[in-house]
């Protein structure tokens, strides 16, 4: 490090003669500035900086007609969402609007889960007047039937009391084959089947031999692993394979139950 010192008179001009003493490290090119021209203004921290006065600029509202349309694209679209398996249903029902004996049995499946297998044992012989089998297969019968079931469901005709039955002699299922069109089961419909084998052979809501029945079913049907409803595969062929076995062991007593009706 080198350490320059520099003697200045203090009456002096300060400035002068540091330049003085310090052009004699400059090298002979540079020209120091003349005492008559312009000085040279050093910024500072300190000093103060002029500026142009500036007005705030305006906030200006866009068009009524650029705010509506930002707005709109702010909308959010709304998808539906689609359940296949309802359209699959809506397409099922739609392309088969024929009834069948099976929605007979459907109906009577639902009335037993209603009012109980006692009411059902009673009501459904004096509804239909005959046993299921032996409705005559055309629409006219089959809607009828179906529809004298529904509107004692829904309380449109009061439920026949059991002193005003007579019940029949001949089962609610009797053992007659029938020819009817293959139609799409449901998980539902195959509920009813078992709820209608309860209704032909049990005395009670207990539905004792239903529950020792019904798993046997099932067993014999699709093998020891499905022993209830919910273990039944979900496709329509094992549906319709567990439909049509529990309507076969309530048509054709496989466990020779004594028939209540």
């Amino acid at each position: 490090m080198i350490e320059i010192k520099f003697t200045l008179d203090p009456k002096g001009n300060m400035f002068d003669q540091l330049m003085e003493h310090i052009s004699a490290f400059f090298p002979e090119q540079v020209v120091l500035p003349e005492d008559d021209e312009e000085p040279v203004t050093r910024v500072t921290p300190d000093t103060p900086v002029e500026t142009e006065p500036t007005e705030p600029k305006k906030r200006g509202r866009k068009p009524k007609e650029t705010a509506v349309a930002a707005k709109a694209e702010e909308v959010p679209v709304a998808v539906p969402v689609v359940n296949e398996q309802d359209v699959a249903d809506e397409a099922a029902e739609a392309a088969s609007d024929t009834l069948t004996h099976d929605d007979v049995r459907a109906a009577v499946g639902e009335y037993t889960r209603k009012f109980g297998i006692v009411a059902a044992q009673k009501a459904i012989p004096a509804l239909l007047g005959m046993p299921i089998a032996e409705i005559p297969n055309d629409q006219e019968s089959l809607r009828a039937a179906i529809l004298a079931i529904k509107a004692d469901m829904a309380d449109v005709n009061p439920a026949p009391k059991s002193e005003d039955i007579a019940i029949s002699n001949v089962g609610l299922f009797a053992d007659v084959p029938e020819a009817a069109p293959v139609k799409e089961v449901t998980e539902a419909d195959v509920r009813d089947a078992l709820m209608a084998y309860a209704a032909k052979y049990d005395v009670d809501d207990k539905m004792a031999n239903t529950l020792i029945d019904g798993p046997d079913i099932l067993k014999k049907t699709f093998g020891p692993a499905v022993s209830a409803l919910r273990l039944v595969p979900k496709d329509v062929a094992s549906l319709r394979k567990a439909y049509d076995a529990i309507n076969d062991a309530t048509d054709n007593n496989w466990y020779n139950r004594k028939v209540v009706l």
